[in-house]
């Protein structure tokens, strides 16, 4: 019975999975719904005439050292714009939209990263960092602390357009983690699981992982995203000095035992599909 459960779950999870990028042996995703290729422009402005990435920016690279396979390693800031095109892969929803981001990190952010510099590994958006997005960051100097964080539409979360930078803690929607487990010698799983968005309600949640283990959720919030889904971008790398691995997108918000198993599969996310 135990077993018929576990590969039930393993069933679920396959067929909730959009998409999944290994960077065993190349850029492009192994298992996407929508378009597999990642692809680099100069600046965010230039997005529609981007190319499809390639390794000859020698600040990016595959190495053979990653979770499960290889990894996307970026040894220094790099200054193309890379993203994966979010349509199909990431699923959106105007109603009741569910969903799940899962992904690796391996770094040491107060060593490995710029001072002075914010830091987005992963940041799912159409437009900018603060009208509805999803994404992590690193903050700009040591200590960093690590936010995981989902922004309505900026005239949901910010109507009176009040400057940022003079916020007071938590009016932000980020879930802050003080002290991350991030190290330069060890993987660690992050994921992000949006629950009831969309819904014109503030019964919204955000909810954050390390290493399979709940480290935060945000809630009480209105968060309501309007997207054009060919305008969103899965970007990488923004201001990240590190290795990430494994970036897998689920069409539904993940279970905590749910998000506790895809941590600790043992030939990781490719087992879902292979």
């Amino acid at each position: 019975m135990i077993l018929f459960i576990l590969l039930f779950q393993i069933s679920s999870l396959g067929e909730s999975l959009t998409f999944h990028a290994p960077f065993d042996s190349t850029l492009s995703a192994s298992f996407a719904i929508g378009d597999p290729e990642l692809y680099q422009a100069s600046e965010w402005d230039e997005r529609h005439n981007a190319d499809i990435a390639t390794l000859s920016d020698p600040s990016m690279s595959l190495v053979d050292h990653g979770v499960h396979g290889g990894a996307l390693k970026f040894s220094q800031y790099v200054e193309p714009l890379y993203f994966f095109k979010a349509k199909d892969n990431f699923t959106y929803q105007t109603q009741q939209w569910n969903a799940t981001v899962s992904f690796w990190l391996k770094l040491d952010p107060n060593e490995d990263l710029t001072d002075g510099q914010w830091c987005d590994p992963i940041m799912i958006t159409a437009s900018a960092w603060d009208d509805g997005s999803v994404f992590v960051d690193f903050t700009r100097d040591p200590p960093r602390q690590f936010r995981f964080a989902a922004f309505a539409d900026h005239e949901i979360w910010n109507p009176d357009n009040d400057p940022w930078e003079e916020m007071a803690p938590g009016v932000m929607p980020m879930i802050t983690i003080s002290d991350p487990p991030f190290e330069n010698e060890s993987w660690t799983h992050v994921v992000l699981v949006l629950h009831e968005f969309n819904t014109d309600t503030d019964s919204a949640v955000l909810s954050g992982y390390f290493n399979g283990e709940l480290a935060g959720e945000l809630t009480g919030r209105d968060q309501a995203i309007t997207w054009d889904t060919e305008e969103v971008l899965i970007q990488l790398g923004l201001q990240f000095r590190g290795e990430i691995d494994d970036l897998s997108l689920f069409n539904r918000a993940l279970s905590a035992q749910e998000v506790k198993q895809i941590y600790s599969l043992p030939e990781g996310i490719a087992s879902l599909y292979n």
